[in-house]
């Protein structure tokens, strides 16, 4: 089996394929995987992943017919001959037959109609837009939102704008690919700080053989808020559900710290991060240890 194309789909879909016993090799034609923006990230997701599928990356893909029905995938010095070819190139929503121009809709670039995501009304429009045809957010949870957001504003005489939930990527791949709050792509370098850890010495992760990958969390210089976060991790599903609820609370580093943090779970991974993070900052340093509260 070849795979092409390894976003989100690609990369579950294939390494399934892998463990059920089939000869996979993945191909991209970009040098990151997953929609990873960040740099670290996507080369420690490429190693651990690449181990067990071989990743061919950052060139163009041909295809064509050999002997006996199969196919051959041949990208630069890499040729393959396969029986089945996995096209995980992505899809678009099906608006071409809606005539949206007769109803005096603006369309973007790729056709879909422009619309307020804190509204999903469609310009000024009585028309509201949810779910995989924004060409957005294609996964369950976002339509739902959005779902409730249009269905609301449509029942309404005046339309009210919501505040949309801290953004959250997961990947189910193993390890997990976890991206949440803003991307390093949307930061300033200058006004963050970026703690970090890798897999490989964390006691929980050693005992259960998936001792690998790397956890990024980036913080705002002068607050020490956290911001956002990205990491290919063991349990990086849970890691980045409590990050992200700690986004859309707005806490602090040493507000974070000064949780419980229980021995030996994969969660001290992430607290060894956030110390890796508060080293970084410039901010007031008390006598006693700052994931202490005094109360007296």
């Amino acid at each position: 089996m070849a795979v092409i194309g390894l976003g989100v789909i690609g990369l579950e879909l294939g390494q399934a394929l892998k463990r059920m016993g089939l000869e996979v090799t993945g191909f991209d034609m970009q040098e990151r995987i997953g929609g990873i923006v960040d740099d670290a990230i996507n080369a420690a997701a490429i190693e651990t992943l690449g181990k067990e599928i071989p990743l061919v990356l950052g060139q163009e893909v041909k295809l064509s017919e050999a002997t006996d029905g199969k196919i051959q995938v041949s990208t630069g010095d890499t040729t393959v001959v396969v029986d089945k070819v996995l096209a995980s190139l992505g899809r678009r929503p099906n608006t071409d037959s809606l005539n949206l121009a007769a109803a005096g809709i603006q369309v973007d670039a790729r056709g879909i109609p422009v619309y307020d995501p804190h509204t999903m009304q469609i310009g000024d429009s009585h028309m509201f837009i949810a779910g995989d045809v924004t060409g957005e957010l294609a996964i369950l949870h976002e339509a739902g939102v959005e779902g409730r957001i249009a269905g609301y504003n449509a029942m309404q005489d005046q339309v009210r704008a919501f505040k949309r939930k801290t953004p959250l990527s997961i990947i189910f791949s193993d390890p997990n690919i976890v991206s949440v709050g803003a991307s390093l792509a949307e930061l300033d370098p200058d006004s963050i700080v970026i703690g970090e850890m890798p897999l490989p010495p964390v006691g929980r992760a050693l005992i259960m053989g998936k001792n690998k990958g790397l956890i990024r969390v980036y913080g705002e210089k002068s607050t020490g808020r956290i911001l956002g976060a990205c990491m290919a991790s063991i349990k990086g599903e849970n890691l980045g559900h409590l990050l992200c609820w700690c986004i859309e609370m707005g806490l602090t580093v040493d507000q974070i710290l000064r949780m419980p943090f229980y021995h030996p779970v994969l969660e001290e991974a992430l607290q060894a991060a956030l110390y890796n993070l508060r080293s970084q900052l410039d901010l007031p340093h008390t006598d006693w240890p700052m994931e202490l509260e005094p109360v007296a």
